[in-house]
């Protein structure tokens, strides 16, 4: 995974796992079953989920296709492998 977002809204929140090709071992399996433990951990909230794989579209897309507003909670870098 290269990006975790948050994305407020007016009835609750979107997780955006953001895939770049480059999983580092992490299958949209795990993913999911990620998301269910988040479901489980805070039954009251209301969270929905989007898994994007950026690879799968052409580079002049890739920018769009990201909620604009969204707050990084994780970011995958190429010095340590993860910047929080």
């Amino acid at each position: 995974m290269s990006q975790l977002l948050l994305v407020p809204g007016e009835h609750g929140a979107t997780v955006w796992s953001v895939l770049d090709g480059e999983s580092g071992g992490t299958t949209r399996q795990e993913l999911y079953a990620l998301e269910l433990a988040l479901w489980e951990q805070f039954p009251e909230s209301d969270l929905a989920f989007n898994v994007i794989d950026l690879s799968e579209f052409p580079p002049e897309q890739r920018e769009r296709l990201l909620p604009s507003g969204a707050q990084m909670l994780y970011r995958r870098t190429a010095q340590n492998g993860a910047s929080r």
